[in-house]
């Protein structure tokens, strides 16, 4: 049926009739079929809810369908005669702040001089045992030659007014190729937030030279590192951050900052004016001398997740803490805690799962050790715990999203519901009930599957979020 639809599809198209393609495809719409493939659990749990989902093939083509779970399917076919493209909005606010694990670099016809910097002081170690022609690598102790790590480092934003780009890499200290200007501020910025090397840190450094000696190819790993993130907001204000400095298992390790351990502002500074046809902006760079701790944190505190909204004045923490993780809404403008909520228990021997939460319009999902449990926003308390979805293909803490899904609480009953690759069908379903799941479907749809390849990769519903109703 799908390859019928298809050619008629294409037929019409060739005719570039609007009406002809829409009957075409219309008089065939009961062969749309949207049905379950996998059930476990009580069907009955979602009877009365609607899947509201959007099926697109290339620019032109839709099929906005409604499946009453445990019913049928509704679709209405649209032909766009007009191209539909969707427009992507690349996000141009961020702050990375991290340890790339490595590089390689060569040249060609070139070579490298190896500016006087802290880590090149490895790579010097090993090119004077590198021969002329020669490549050598050598397990090295970091901390014989760097006292404090410099990550990588990429700080972006623009308005209507200011601009800052700022991005220096551990390649570029080692190369020379970082900007001085930038640089500098760089400088400053690690020298008042300052992360100790480990002292048992092994890097493996390669160094290529070619037959006159010169260093034409470097290569850096790290072995055993630790892992080093900034959580952060950036707006038209400064920065909110806060550095989470911690081993691969993730226990938090001392590192030195103007005020301790805890979430920061950081101004901007104008450096100067860049110039545009429209208008000039200042050029701005975050201000280092006047970074200020503004929610203080212990310095052990294991963060899992947290998510830092200035423009709400608002950061949400997720921590582990003895035999129990805790949601804390912390206040940025008074420095005081909104809420602190007990969500789940930390079993400290069972394998750690990644523990996360997602903020969802009236309710913040948390998933942890496969469990979750869900807290209301409006009475910041906890309302449903529950086992996550196992051994299964999705579930709440890797396949949930609430930029592509949808929840329903009713005060006993807590609904998911995302979309899939196509390759995996078309939608999962699960229902949750108060130390239970419930119910757990996957579903896919006719128009997803055909004999054909082409037809198969052409059909996507993942443009658009799938709905409740």
């Amino acid at each position: 049926m799908k390859k019928i639809i298809l050619f008629l599809l294409t037929v019409a198209l060739a005719l570039g009739g609007l009406g002809f393609a829409h009957a075409a495809v219309t008089d065939a719409q009961d062969e749309l079929l949207v049905y379950p493939t996998l059930q476990l659990g009580d069907p009955e749990e979602l009877a009365g809810l609607t899947a509201s989902m959007t099926f697109a093939c290339g620019d032109h083509l839709r099929w906005h369908t409604d499946y009453a779970f445990g019913g049928g399917t509704e679709t209405e076919f649209v032909y766009h005669a007009a191209p539909i493209r969707e427009s992507v909005v690349y996000d141009r606010t961020r702050m990375n702040v991290g340890f790339s694990g490595g590089f390689g670099s060569s040249t060609s016809g070139g070579y490298f001089s190896l500016p006087a910097s802290e880590y090149s002081s490895l790579f010097r170690a090993v090119a004077a045992t590198t021969g002329d022609g020669e490549s050598m690598t050598m397990n090295l102790k970091m901390a014989d030659h760097v006292t404090e790590y410099l990550p990588d480092f990429d700080l972006s934003y623009e308005d209507d007014r200011r601009e800052c780009r700022m991005s220096l890499s551990l390649h570029g200290m080692i190369t020379g190729d970082n900007w001085y200007e930038e640089e500098g501020n760089y400088r400053e910025f690690f020298s008042a937030f300052r992360f100790p090397v480990r002292e048992d840190h092994i890097v493996s450094v390669t160094v290529g030279k070619d037959d006159g000696g010169r260093i034409v190819s470097l290569e850096m790993n790290s072995e055993n590192g630790p892992e080093l993130r900034f959580i952060s907001d950036v707006t038209a204000q400064g920065i909110w951050f806060v550095p989470v400095f911690q081993t691969l298992d993730g226990t938090p390790l001392h590192y030195a900052s103007p005020e301790g351990h805890g979430i920061y502002f950081m101004p901007w500074q104008k450096t100067g004016t860049i110039r545009y046809t429209d208008g000039d902006k200042d050029r701005v760079q975050p201000d280092v001398e006047q970074a200020k701790r503004i929610f203080p944190l212990e310095e052990g505190l294991i963060i899992e997740s947290m998510e830092i909204d200035a423009e709400a004045g608002e950061a949400w923490m997720l921590t582990r803490e003895g035999s129990a993780y805790f949601l804390t809404s912390c206040d940025l403008n008074s420095g005081g805690t909104l809420a602190r909520i007990e969500v789940l228990p930390h079993d400290p021997g069972a394998e750690d799962s990644y523990a996360r939460f997602m903020l969802d319009e009236d309710y913040v999902l948390v998933t942890a050790q496969e469990n979750l449990a869900l807290v209301d926003l409006t009475t910041r308390g906890l309302v449903l715990t529950a086992p996550d979805v196992r051994d299964q293909q999705f579930g709440a803490a890797w396949y949930y999203d609430p930029d592509s899904g949808s929840l329903r609480f009713d005060g006993e009953q807590l609904v998911l519901i995302n979309t899939t690759y196509h390759r995996d069908g078309t939608f999962w379903a699960a229902a949750f009930r108060q130390g239970e799941l419930a119910y757990y479907g996957e579903y896919d749809c006719s128009i997803m599957r055909g004999n054909d390849d082409f037809y198969y990769s052409a059909v996507t519903v993942n443009e658009t979020p799938i709905t409740l109703k």
